[in-house]
């Protein structure tokens, strides 16, 4: 069916003295550089689709083990990439949490030492205020 439908495809796309154009094309390319086309045509006919594509040991239905086994693999996997980056989320916000509060730090010592120039110093620190 699928070789059948690639012919009609073929009869649609290529005229044949277009085809035959392409064949000599082909001799001639491939024979220029020691080919033996006729070896090689009969070699490409040979070749089944259904052969070649068959898995080589037989897939069976019910591989219970090799079910489980697969399902515990990606599990464990799942397990794992979860646990990463929850860990990865973790290390992000406390490096983000450790920035804020050193960058807070350089903040107010460089408002302290451009105020302490003999003026009482202000302290600008975030505290909630009283009512």
């Amino acid at each position: 069916e699928i070789q059948q439908a690639g012919e009609r495809l073929r009869s649609r796309t290529l005229t044949r003295t277009s085809q035959e154009t392409a064949d000599v094309k082909a001799s001639v390319l491939l024979g220029s550089r020691g080919l033996d086309i006729s070896h090689i045509s009969q070699r490409l006919e040979s070749l089944s689709a259904a052969t070649t594509f068959e898995p080589l040991e037989p897939v069976k239905d019910t591989d219970i083990q090799g079910f489980l086994k697969n399902e515990k693999d990606n599990a464990l996997l799942s397990a794992i990439e979860e646990s990463r980056k929850r860990t990865f989320g973790m290390a992000e916000e406390y490096h983000r949490e450790s920035m804020l509060v050193e960058w807070e730090q350089v903040k107010q010592r460089i408002l302290h030492t451009l105020l302490a120039s003999g003026e009482d110093a202000l302290d600008f620190t975030q505290e909630s205020e009283v009512a």
